[in-house]
């Protein structure tokens, strides 16, 4: 008789039904293994830690700085970029002034990307 009730123990760790759950005990009522709950643990850990922040570019500001023209190109002063009219941050970065695109390719300024906005 102990022979058979070790057997049906070993079954059921194999199966991975437990005796309450063959006994027909809800899940609800049965007490949580150490085992169970080291997992539970770990799971919740590495959920939280294994999306990284996502890094969202600066917003520019939300109206264009006045000026410009079809003719001309906004040059952040700071990177000595410059951008094409109808470009997101045409005429919105914090520090950058509009002149034509031959004058800021001569201040050393380079299209967003390296394109240009007119075409010679």
């Amino acid at each position: 008789m102990h022979r058979l009730l070790l057997v049906a123990a070993a079954l059921l760790t194999l199966s991975g039904s437990s005796p309450a759950q063959m006994a027909g005990v809800p899940p609800q009522s049965q007490p949580a293994t150490q085992a169970q709950t080291t997992s539970q643990t770990a799971t919740q850990a590495a959920a939280q830690t294994a999306a990284p922040a996502k890094r969202q570019a600066p917003k520019p500001a939300a109206e264009a700085a006045p000026g410009g023209g079809p003719d001309k190109v906004w040059v952040n002063l700071n990177s000595s970029v410059y951008h094409c009219p109808g470009d997101r941050y045409y005429g919105k970065t914090a520090n950058g002034r509009y002149m034509t695109e031959a004058a800021a390719k001569s201040a050393g300024a380079k299209g967003t990307g390296g394109k240009t906005c007119f075409a010679k």
